[in-house]
């Protein structure tokens, strides 16, 4: 059943590799206090047969045990951009919430979402705690998080410009609901990492009702494996696109701070991978941060860039190695303390 007062929700999840994570964001999902939800979980194989295996028990399980879920798992990996995509092209519901196997949505998340709603809304967002690896909360980590995208400046409701806020990255996929038909329509690009920030910024260009809520709405996990499959390849692409787009004045500060920011991880995950030429051209982009040369890490990036052949990637995965290493140790150590 679905009205404008009871809009009908669907949440769903994509999932790969972490089956720990997504039994609790499973559980978060089905303790929803706002009844009228649909739960999908859509799961890419992995290379190791027992992981996939497992999860699909478990999965399968779950669908059992209540009709509000429904699984499905592709043949292949098509990736996690199509996996979210696959999830809003199965959804019933009017507006979809979707967000990574590793997040939880707390108890009343989806109504405070749909409370929020207005007619002819595109998306509502709201808050998200940040949590580790362990689930717990960390209030520093989502202080800085809401003054960095601006929910300490934003006035509820309606937003007065969602393109200027779409940019500063404050609408997530995991902390919004967004208007099915609108997702299905621009979806994510298969082919670049953060999808949802072009995605938003599109939807943000194209005059709809954003809405905020000054609530938490999901527990928002960052590890170490924060991807549900991906190898981060597309941030040069997405910087690439996004460059393109022309904006107003109040907003090109933020778009120059959105494209140094990606550049900058492009280069990073090019070095990682050889990708030598990537790498250069990246960091001889006019959006490779400016003040790169004040910063050690940026320097040891161009130091390695320089180098020939790919001695540069081997020598930055080498000392990339060494300080993941270290900050192994260093957890080690304290967990025993």
């Amino acid at each position: 059943m679905d009205s404008d007062s009871n809009p009908f929700i669907t949440i769903g999840i994509p999932t790969y590799s972490r089956l720990r994570y997504l039994q609790e964001a499973v559980a978060a999902a089905r303790a929803q206090s706002y009844p009228n939800i649909e739960i999908i979980i859509s799961q890419n194989p992995h290379r190791d047969p027992e992981i996939t295996t497992s999860i699909a028990e478990y999965c399968r399980a779950q669908e059992a045990q209540d009709p509000r879920i429904r699984y499905r798992i592709h043949p292949r990996n098509v990736g996690p951009e199509a996996n979210f995509n696959s999830l809003a092209d199965e959804a019933r519901g009017s507006y979809v919430s979707l967000f990574g196997d590793d997040d939880r949505l707390l108890p009343d998340g989806i109504e405070s979402l749909v409370r929020a709603l207005e007619p002819n809304t595109v998306m509502v967002f709201a808050k998200r705690y940040i949590i580790d690896e362990a689930g717990i909360r960390s209030k520093k980590k989502t202080v800085a998080h809401d003054r960095l995208v601006g929910f300490d400046s934003l006035p509820p409701g309606q937003v007065a410009n969602p393109e200027y806020w779409a940019w500063r990255k404050s609408p997530t996929i995991e902390n919004s609901l967004t208007r099915t038909s609108d997702f299905k329509r621009l979806r994510f690009r298969e082919d670049m990492d953060m999808p949802d920030i072009e995605l938003f910024i599109h939807l943000a260009r194209e005059g709809g009702k954003f809405i905020f809520l000054p609530e938490y709405v999901i527990e928002y996990r960052l590890h170490r494996n924060s991807t549900t499959g991906g190898d981060f390849r597309g941030f040069g692409k997405l910087a690439d696109s996004l460059a393109k787009l022309e904006v107003s004045p109040e907003v090109e500060p933020w778009k120059k701070q959105l494209l140094e920011g990606l550049t900058y991880h492009a280069v990073w995950v090019s070095l990682l991978r050889g990708d030598m030429v990537d790498a250069r051209r990246l960091m001889a982009s006019e959006h490779y941060p400016a003040n790169s040369w004040s910063n050690p890490k940026r320097v040891l990036m161009g130091l390695c860039v320089v180098l020939p052949g790919k001695l540069g990637s081997y020598a930055y995965n080498a000392l990339h190695a060494l300080k993941r290493r270290r900050l192994f140790d260093q957890s080690l150590s304290s967990a025993r303390h």
